[in-house]
C-alpha cells in the first residue's frame, strides 16, 4: 500500500519552489498565478498542485510545466514528479447543484469579446454576422453556422456572442456547450435507469424551454455519435427555431461535409447563414499578436512581431502559443524580448520558414498588378508594366538569395537592368508611400 505524502511536507516543498522563483526575479503577474496553486495529498515521489480552474491549470502547464518540474526535482533533492490538477465544478465535487443564475451560463469566458477580436478580411463576414445576431437574436442570421479550420477564432466569436447578448440583455438565458458535452450529457440521461424519464424532461427543459440562445461549439465532434443524440438535437433545434430563439453552431467544416449528420439537420443548418473563417493575412496576424501582447501589458518589438507573424501563417492559437512562450522565457530569465531572443526561444516551436522562389514572387506580383506573367516578363517600356516589373525584381532580390544574373535570366534582362530596378525601387520604398504600400501588400500576400 502506497503511503501518502504528508500535506505539510507538500506545502513546505512548494514554498521552496516559489522562493526559488522569486529569487530569480520572475514577474509579479507570474508569482500571482503560481500563488493560486495549492498542494493536495499525494504519494511519495509526486507533488500534486490544484489550480482554482482549468484555464489557470492549462496555461501554467503549457508554459511553465517543464520549468516547474525541473525546479521541483532540484528543491526536493530526489526524484519528484509534478502533477497539476484543477478544481472540479461544484456539482462534480459532490455539492448540491442548482440552476445557473440567469445571464451567468457555465463555461462562458468573459475574456472573449468583440473588443479584443482582431478584424481582417479573413473573418469580416463572421464578425458582421455575429454582431447582427447580438442586435436581433432569433431574427437575424438564425441559425448562424460558423466554420473553418481549428485555431482560427470560431470559439472566440461564439463566446463573444454570448457575452455581448448578456451585456445588452441581462436576463437572456444563454446556453453554451460543445458537441461532445451535449452528446455525453444526453447519453447519461438515457442511462439513468428508473430516473430516465425524469432526467430526459430536465434535459429538454434546460435546452428548449430555459434557453433563449443556444451556442453549440464543435459539432463535428458528433462523428459516430448515437442516433438518439442527433434525433434529440433535431427536435431541440426545431423547437428553438420555431420559438424564434437564436442558434449559433461552429464546426471545422461546412454542413455538407459533416459525416454522420442526417440530411434533415444539414438542411436546417442552411436555413440561416453559413459564414467561414479563413486563415488570417499577415497584417491580421500582426494585429492579433500586438493586441494579445497589449492585454498582457507587454510591448512587443515590431521586428519580433513580424518574425512570428511571418512564420505562423494559419493558426491563431499557435500565434498565442508562441507569444506565451516568449513571455514565459522572459519572465524566467529576465532577458529582454528581442529578435535574437525570439529566434532562440522559438527555434523548436515555429514551423520552418516558407521557401520563396522566383516563380512564386513573379506570379504573385503579376496577380497584384493585374498582368499576365509573360507580359510582366516580356512587356515593353509602358510605364505601368515597367514599374510592376521593377517591383517584382526588387522583391526577388530582397526575398531570395538569387543573384542579379539569376534574376535577370528569369526576366530575360541583363544583370545591370536588374541592379538599376532594385536600386530605384529601394529608394522609392523609402520616400514614396504609394510604392511602400505596394511592396508591403505583395510581401503580405507572399507571407500568407
Amino acid at each position: 500500500m502506497t503511503t501518502a505524502r504528508p500535506l505539510a511536507e507538500g506545502h513546505e516543498l512548494w514554498k521552496r519552489v516559489l522562493d526559488e522563483l522569486r529569487g530569480r526575479g520572475v514577474s509579479q503577474h507570474l508569482q500571482g498565478l503560481l500563488g493560486q496553486l495549492r498542494p493536495v495529498e499525494s504519494e511519495p515521489g509526486r507533488l500534486r498542485l490544484i489550480a482554482p480552474n482549468p484555464f489557470i491549470r492549462d496555461w501554467i502547464e503549457d508554459n511553465y510545466g517543464a520549468t516547474l518540474g525541473d525546479l521541483l526535482h532540484s528543491c526536493a533533492g530526489d526524484a519528484c514528479a509534478l502533477e497539476l490538477l484543477a478544481e472540479p465544478p461544484p456539482h462534480e465535487a459532490g455539492q448540491a447543484s442548482s440552476p445557473p443564475a440567469p445571464g451567468l451560463p457555465a463555461g462562458l469566458n468573459p475574456a472573449y469579446t468583440f473588443g479584443n477580436f482582431v478584424l481582417g478580411k479573413s473573418n469580416e463576414l463572421v464578425f458582421s454576422a455575429a454582431q447582427g445576431v447580438c442586435q436581433k437574436p432569433g431574427e437575424v442570421n438564425n441559425p448562424l453556422f460558423i466554420y473553418g479550420d481549428s485555431g482560427l477564432g470560431k470559439t472566440h466569436v461564439l463566446h463573444a456572442i454570448g457575452n455581448e447578448i448578456l451585456r445588452l440583455r441581462h436576463s437572456a438565458r444563454v446556453r453554451l456547450i460543445n458537441g461532445e458535452q451535449f452528446m455525453n450529457e444526453y447519453i447519461a440521461v438515457t442511462h439513468a435507469g428508473n430516473r430516465t424519464l425524469e432526467k430526459r424532461e430536465e434535459f429538454r427543459y434546460k435546452y428548449r424551454k430555459d434557453c433563449d440562445v443556444l451556442l453549440l461549439d464543435d459539432i463535428q465532434l458528433w462523428r459516430g455519435s448515437a442516433v438518439e443524440t442527433r434525433h434529440e438535437f433535431f427536435l431541440t433545434f426545431n423547437e428553438l427555431y420555431e420559438g424564434r430563439k437564436q442558434i449559433v453552431i461552429t464546426s471545422d467544416r461546412p454542413p455538407h461535409e459533416l459525416p454522420d449528420i442526417e440530411e434533415r439537420l444539414k438542411t436546417r443548418f442552411q436555413h440561416g447563414l453559413l459564414a467561414d473563417i479563413q486563415p488570417p493575412a499577415f497584417e491580421t496576424r500582426l494585429g492579433i499578436l500586438q493586441k494579445k501582447a497589449q492585454s498582457r501589458k507587454l510591448t512587443l518589438p515590431d521586428d519580433v512581431a513580424s518574425f512570428v507573424a511571418e512564420r505562423v501563417r494559419k493558426n491563431v492559437r499557435e500565434l498565442e502559443g508562441a507569444l506565451n512562450r516568449l513571455i514565459a522565457v522572459h519572465d524566467l530569465t529576465r532577458v529582454p524580448i528581442t529578435l535574437e531572443m525570439a529566434q532562440q526561444a522559438l527555434r523548436n516551436v515555429l514551423p520552418p520558414p516558407q521557401v520563396l522562389n522566383l516563380d512564386s514572387i513573379l506570379e504573385e506580383s503579376a496577380r497584384y498588378y493585374g498582368l499576365p506573367v509573360d507580359r510582366l516578363v516580356r512587356g515593353g517600356r509602358q510605364k505601368r508594366v515597367a514599374h510592376a516589373r521593377a517591383v517584382a525584381m526588387y522583391l526577388c532580390r530582397s526575398l531570395t538569395s538569387s543573384s542579379f544574373p539569376e534574376i535577370g535570366a528569369k526576366f530575360e534582362k541583363d544583370h545591370a537592368t536588374v541592379m538599376y530596378a532594385c536600386r530605384k525601387i529601394e529608394a522609392l520604398n523609402e520616400s514614396d508611400p504609394g510604392v511602400r504600400r505596394e511592396v508591403s501588400e505583395i510581401r503580405s500576400r507572399l507571407a500568407s
